[in-house]
C-alpha cells in the first residue's frame, strides 16, 4: 500500500521513466508483446549501508511489483529482488538503479563517517549534511542521510536564519546584518552565522544560536571553538568547509558540536550496484 513517502517516490520514478522513455521503450516494445514475469536482482558489488527498506518495498508495490529487500544495515551481494512484469521492470531498470546508486552512496558514506566518530570518542558530535544536493533530489538525499545517522541541517532556506559572507557583503556589515536579523527573527527560528575568524565569532556571539567556523584550518577550528565556549557555553559551534572522512578527526575536540560535510550529499564515493535478471 502506498503511503506518503512511497507515493512521492512512485511519482518521481514515473517522472524519471517518462524522461528516459518519452515515446515508450522501443526495445521492450519490439521484443515483448505479452506479459511475462521475471525476477530482477539489485546486486551490491561492494558493501553498502542499506536504509529505508520498507519505503523501497512499498514503492515497488505501488507498481504491482513484489519486492524482497534486505533489512537495514551493511550488505553485499543481492540486496533486493523484484518480481513482476518484464516490460515494466526493464523500462524502470536504469532510473531506479540511478536513484539507488545516489541515495545508497549517501547512506553508505554517512554511516562510515558516523562509525568513525563513534569509534574515536566523538559520539556527541553531530554529522550534518548540507543544502549541497542534486537539483530535485534534496528530499531523498536528506532522508537517506538521516536514516544512516546524519543530522539533516537545513532542509531549505525556510528552516533557519543563516547569515553567510554573501549576506554580510551585500548588507555592508556582518555584525549589523546579524543584529538586524535578531531584531526581526521569530522566536521560533534559530540564527546561525558563518564566520572565518575568532574576531568575527566574538563580535556576533551575543546575537546568535549557532556559530559556523567556515573554511578555517583544523588547528584554528579547535582553538576558536574553545574560546567561543569560554564566552558562551550554550552556543552551538559548527565547523565546515572541505571536511571529508579522511580529515574530519583533525577538526574535532570537546568544543565542537557539529561537523557539516557537503560532499556527503553532493559527491559521495559511488557504490557499485548492478541489475541482474535471473
Amino acid at each position: 500500500m502506498c503511503d506518503h513517502y512511497s507515493s512521492k517516490l512512485k511519482n518521481d520514478l514515473i517522472k524519471w521513466m517518462k524522461e528516459d522513455s518519452p515515446l515508450g521503450d522501443l526495445t521492450v516494445d519490439a521484443i515483448f508483446n505479452e506479459e511475462k514475469d521475471i525476477i530482477m536482482n539489485i546486486v551490491a558489488n561492494d558493501e553498502v549501508y542499506l536504509v529505508c527498506p520498507e519505503l523501497l518495498k512499498a514503492t515497488m508495490g505501488c507498481f504491482y511489483i513484489d519486492a524482497n529487500v534486505k533489512e537495514k544495515g551493511w550488505h553485499e551481494g543481492v540486496i533486493m529482488s523484484f518480481e513482476g512484469d518484464a516490460r515494466r521492470l526493464l523500462t524502470m531498470e536504469r532510473p531506479l538503479l540511478n536513484f539507488l546508486i545516489y541515495v545508497l552512496s549517501i547512506s553508505t558514506e554517512v554511516r562510515k563517517v558516523r562509525n568513525l566518530l563513534d569509534e574515536k570518542g566523538f559520539k556527541n558530535v553531530r554529522v550534518a549534511v548540507t543544502r549541497k544536493t542534486l537539483p530535485g533530489m534534496r528530499f531523498w538525499a536528506k532522508l537517506f542521510a538521516r536514516e544512516a545517522g546524519a543530522d539533516t541541517h537545513r532542509l531549505s532556506l525556510s528552516d533557519m536564519i543563516m547569515v553567510k559572507d554573501t549576506h554580510a557583503e551585500a548588507f555592508g556589515s556582518l555584525v549589523e546584518a546579524v543584529k538586524r536579523a535578531r531584531e526581526r527573527a521569530s522566536f521560533a527560528h534559530k540564527i546561525e552565522v558563518e564566520v572565518s575568524s575568532l574576531e568575527e565569532a566574538l563580535e556576533v556571539l551575543p546575537y546568535v544560536d549557532v556559530i559556523m567556523l567556515d573554511n578555517v584550518t583544523p588547528k584554528e577550528a579547535k582553538e576558536y571553538a574553545c574560546e567561543i565556549k569560554k564566552k558562551r557555553k550554550d552556543v552551538i559551534v559548527e565547523v565546515s568547509g572541505g571536511i571529508r572522512k579522511d580529515n574530519v578527526l583533525d577538526y574535532l575536540n570537546e568544543c565542537i558540536d557539529v561537523v557539516s560535510m557537503g560532499y556527503l550529499t553532493m559527491f559521495p564515493p559511488r557504490v557499485d550496484l548492478s541489475a541482474v535478471v535471473e
